[in-house]
């Protein structure tokens, strides 16, 4: 004979998908402080937008949830960046020549701006979410 479970056991699936999309505004907006405080180095003879749009993309499982641009345009969804279900994933960054500023080539030096960026907002990101999230759990009626 099967036990009845407690009502702390039997969740709201309605109210563990309102959980899980909290989760991925919260890391969204974690995304978008790290594009912001960000500050790539991109001189003159490169051009404006080759390594001044950043941007941050949100999936939970295989459906995207949030994306943003510093240029008001959502970026696209790299091609190597795999989403597997039953997960929060995220992706946050600059474009393709963004890399090249980041770790260098073999004949430029690197100068990294992004993970100095990334470690600065790694320190309060669990104040971010927690103030991103708080709007959507609030509204969670069991």
């Amino acid at each position: 004979m099967a036990q009845k479970r407690s009502a702390r056991v039997v969740l709201n699936r309605r109210a563990m998908d309102q959980v899980q999309l909290a989760i991925a505004d919260g890391i969204l907006e974690v995304g978008k402080a790290v594009v912001t405080v960000a500050d790539p180095p991109d001189a003159a003879p490169y051009g404006e937008g080759l390594v001044t749009r950043g941007g941050t993309l949100v999936y939970d499982g295989q459906a995207k949830v949030g994306g943003w641009g510093e240029d008001g345009r959502q970026p696209p969804k790299p091609r190597a960046f795999g989403v597997s279900s039953g997960t929060i994933n995220a992706a946050i960054g600059f474009g393709f020549p963004g890399r090249f500023q980041e770790f260098g080539t073999s004949k430029m030096a690197a100068n990294p701006f992004f993970m100095r960026a990334f470690n600065a907002v790694w320190e309060r990101r669990a104040s971010i979410i927690r103030q991103a999230a708080a709007y959507r759990i609030a509204r969670i009626r069991p």
